[in-house]
């Protein structure tokens, strides 16, 4: 009989065990015991009521770890299912005994790098890739800080700036099909433990806020996001300052490498990165599976 088991006291032992396996099964999924290492008890209550076990006779034999975006989608931080029950409909069957999610139409959204074994899991399962992208990587440990005229750097300081961000990453990233960025994500965001603090910046052009980047940490390790340049500020060599900005931070923590992710089409984007010294070290697919 198949069972789905909230994570608990009693089969916590049994998720870090699955955790091992997850990381081998994707190197893009979140990895649970860093997580309960560096975590507060607070958050840890408020996010492991996330994580679900599944129990094939007997055996727990995968999970699934997830978060709501808004009514309906969910992004999954990490998911891994025993390849000998690929067959299974095993995301459909979370959905149907899981409390809390929306029964009707459905979203999930699940980035992973490319391996036989698991594309074969997920398109078995009815997911699709909705797009690509090339992670680059950069070795700062030798690397000189850049000349950077601080003047037009300003540092993203917490519960004065939210509403300027926003502003800049929806007017950015603009796309009728993508939710538009609230503040009510961003102050989420400020909660969360990838979240970097003294880690964001914005770019000025003449005194006016021209663009927005800043470094969030997976797996511990820097990775650089939420880079843009306002379109009318495009085109003047802002954004090969503000990469170089966030590079700066980066290694005036410590760092010895940074990574960035960028769709695998955006070229200009891409020679900007090659032409800073960043190598492409990996390709990452999200997958999107909707009903």
């Amino acid at each position: 009989m198949n069972k789905v088991e909230k994570l608990n006291l009693f089969n916590k032992k049994h998720m870090y065990f699955l955790n091992k396996k997850a990381l081998e099964f994707n190197k893009y999924n979140e990895d649970f015991s860093e997580y309960m290492a560096i975590t507060c008890w607070y958050k840890k209550i408020l996010f492991l009521n996330k994580i679900y076990l599944l129990k094939i006779a007997g055996n727990y034999e995968g999970f699934l770890w997830y978060e709501a975006i808004d009514e309906g989608s969910y992004n999954i931080r990490s998911f891994y299912i025993n390849p000998e029950y690929m067959e299974y409909d095993i995301i459909n069957f979370f959905r149907n005994n899981i409390p809390g999610f929306k029964k009707s139409k459905y979203n999930f959204s699940y980035n992973c790098t490319y391996k036989e074994e698991l594309n074969t899991i997920l398109s078995r399962m009815g997911f699709y890739i909705r797009n690509s992208l090339v992670e680059l990587k950069l070795n700062i440990e030798n690397l000189k800080q850049f000349p950077i005229d601080n003047n037009i750097i300003e540092v993203f300081q917490e519960s004065y700036h939210e509403e300027l961000r926003c502003s800049i990453q929806n007017s950015v990233f603009y796309d009728e099909n993508r939710i538009p960025l609230t503040l009510g994500d961003i102050f989420y965001e400020e909660k969360q433990s990838f979240y970097l603090k003294r880690g964001s910046v914005f770019i000025k052009d003449k005194n006016h806020y021209a663009g927005y980047g800043q470094i969030i940490l997976s797996n511990k390790n820097p990775l650089i996001v939420n880079v843009g340049i306002l379109e009318e500020y495009r085109n003047h060599g802002l954004g090969d300052i503000l990469m170089k900005s966030l590079i700066n931070i980066c290694k005036n923590i410590g760092f010895k490498d940074v990574r960035i992710r960028c769709y695998a089409d955006n070229y200009i984007a891409l020679n900007l990165y090659k032409k800073l010294g960043f190598k492409e070290e990996n390709y990452m697919f999200n997958w999107t599976l909707h009903k």
